[in-house]
């Protein structure tokens, strides 16, 4: 972990870039839960109620549950995208058009004397070797409810996997940002570098389960320096500040924080995620063809 304080006009930014999800749940585990009780408190299933030992283990081992989801919405938005291209093929024309001349049979006097290149029904890969960097901010009020949260991990995870299936190669990063007057607090987490195969169970419960938050985010930011509590008003029983999406990490695709008017049924998430994936230059199927 590498630590940063960085002044950006009246603000003062505290960075905490992590090596990996390891590190960061075994940081979260020192917590006493001193400063408040939501760490290592229960919650209703409203807002997270797996504890603090439960979402640590998800880490470790993985959230099947989760995945399994996880794996039903990628399946329904992989059903309308494609990592194929028609291939080209050659078709005789009587009219000119955007044509050219073949003048063998034009000699031989063949109305059909010009060439066009035309869409076939055949189809093959369609060469790729894009990288993609995708940065998620994790953050989401108290007020956003853990289906909520459940179902912007989907779409991301979603995300991630059609990309890599239609050629791309994905970054993801993982981000959480709160400021409260002018301190600025952000945990940068990296989930997945080029090429790296990740268990999809553990970033199911990295992106989609509510006590990645609640549980093992918290618990970090009760271990940063008193000053720093204080200042995001943890100490003071204030909470954990408010989500902010005035964050360094960069990346071609930038998730901003959770909020529950965007992502309210998987059905919005499907959407967003194929006008992502457009934006990336992915080919989308719709109904009555591509």
């Amino acid at each position: 972990m590498t630590y940063d304080i960085l002044t950006e006009g009246d603000n003062t930014r505290h960075r905490y870039t992590w090596s990996g999800l390891a590190e960061y749940v075994e940081r979260a585990s020192q917590t006493s839960s001193q400063e408040m009780s939501h760490t290592l408190g229960v919650g209703d299933a409203n807002w997270c109620a797996d504890s603090f030992p439960v979402v640590a283990d998800y880490f470790a081992h993985g959230w099947r549950e989760g995945a399994a989801k996880i794996a039903d919405l990628a399946a329904v938005v992989y059903t309308q995208v494609t990592a194929h291209m028609p291939v080209l093929e050659p078709e005789w024309r009587e009219a000119p058009d955007t044509c050219v001349l073949d003048m063998g049979r034009y000699c031989e006097g063949d109305p059909e004397c010009w060439l066009e290149m035309a869409e076939s029904d055949t189809f093959v890969a369609a060469p790729s070797s894009r990288t993609v960097r995708v940065v998620a901010n994790l953050t989401a009020s108290c007020v956003v409810e853990a289906k909520t949260i459940f179902i912007r991990g989907a779409a991301t995870l979603a995300l991630v996997d059609a990309l890599e299936r239609t050629g791309r190669s994905v970054e993801l990063t993982a981000v959480h940002c709160v400021k409260k007057y002018g301190t600025i607090l952000e945990q940068v987490l990296p989930l997945k570098r080029f090429g790296d195969l990740v268990s999809p169970d553990v970033l199911a419960c990295a992106l989609a389960h509510p006590g990645s938050l609640r549980r093992i985010t918290f618990g970090v930011m009760e271990m940063c320096p008193a000053a720093v509590r204080t200042a995001i008003g943890i100490r003071n029983y204030e909470g954990y500040g408010r989500p902010s999406n005035n964050i360094t990490a960069t990346g071609d695709i930038v998730i901003p924080h959770v909020d529950a008017a965007h992502w309210n049924s998987p059905a919005a998430a499907v959407e967003w995620i194929l006008e992502t994936l457009a934006d990336q230059g992915v080919q989308i199927i719709r109904e009555g063809g591509q």
